[in-house]
């Protein structure tokens, strides 16, 4: 639930500390799969809300 809690605080707010210097999808992407060894189904909300922020433009992708 602590790695969910920031992710939320992104998604929300167009990107909070995302628009960081160094923060992408693969480096947000690697950190918040953990999730997934703690529950499948929040991973995929989750992962939703990362791919989410990409498609809004608010996470990089390189």
């Amino acid at each position: 639930m602590d790695r969910l809690e920031p992710l939320l605080q992104n998604s929300s707010n167009n990107g909070g500390t995302w628009n960081e210097p160094g923060v992408n999808y693969e480096k947000v992407y690697a950190k918040k799969s953990a999730i997934n060894k703690g529950s499948a189904v929040i991973w995929e909300y989750a992962e939703g809300l990362i791919n989410e922020g990409v498609a809004k433009g608010i996470l990089r992708k390189e």
